[in-house]
């Protein structure tokens, strides 16, 4: 099974967020690979409630 994405857009177009969840993600989650994997995609922090 492989772990790469192709999200199928070369004109640059498109832009991908990647949006944490509570507490964010840590080195081995899903999000930051794809964020090392896509080094133009973007990484939003969650707004805090308190």
């Amino acid at each position: 099974m492989s772990t790469e994405v192709e999200f199928g857009v070369s004109s640059g177009a498109a832009h991908l967020v990647i949006v944490p969840g509570w507490g964010g993600s840590g080195s081995a989650h899903w999000q930051s690979l794809w964020q090392d994997a896509h080094p133009k995609a973007t990484r939003t922090a969650p707004l805090s409630l308190g």
